[in-house]
């Protein structure tokens, strides 16, 4: 005959389980970063202190949905809601020449102003410990704080109106 268990011990150990395999909130993250662009001109995580909210978009060279999304990218750069920004995290512009060369060459076949920032080891543990895929966009306030849920891939519907719509959603919530 089986022996039941009991209805409590039963609970905490599937407690236990489920919080043993959730990953940290990334909004108890703060950004911070000291690196260069894809250009190879320094910056830090300073660059947020002149915005309310600035958005980060997080791709790669090798990534289609990433380069798909590029052109809207390319159309909100120019349609930003006022105290925003928007910087991106190339994941794989720092491993080697070529794939710093390949990110430089998307970077102008889509017309791209924003500054594009090669991963630091705070980037990178960031990505590996809170994101699943990409692209995936996540917003920050003035001091590096996440604001809201992230974007894994791009908006749907109109991407450009989605992104503007995530943005002020965000300035909202960070006020």
């Amino acid at each position: 005959m089986r022996k039941k268990i009991p209805n409590t011990i039963f609970i905490m150990v599937l407690t236990l389980i489920l919080l043993s395999s959730c990953k940290r909130s990334s909004s108890e993250y703060i950004i911070t970063f000291d690196t260069t662009t894809v250009e190879g001109e320094p910056i830090t995580s300073e660059i947020f202190k002149d915005y309310k909210i600035t958005m980060i978009n997080i791709w790669a060279t090798w990534c289609p949905p990433c380069l798909a999304e590029m052109p809207e990218l390319s159309i909100l750069q120019d349609e930003l809601p006022k105290g925003s920004n928007l910087i991106s995290f190339c994941l794989d512009a720092g491993d080697d020449k070529n794939s710093r060369q390949r990110a430089l060459d998307y970077i102008s076949e889509f017309n791209l102003k924003y500054m594009s920032v090669i991963p630091d080891s705070n980037i990178v543990n960031y990505v590996n410990s809170n994101v699943s895929g990409i692209p995936t966009t996540i917003f920050v306030d003035k001091d590096g704080k996440i604001i809201g849920d992230q974007i894994l891939g791009a908006p749907r519907g109109d991407i450009v109106k989605g992104y503007q719509k995530a943005i002020e959603e965000r300035i909202d919530m960070a006020k």
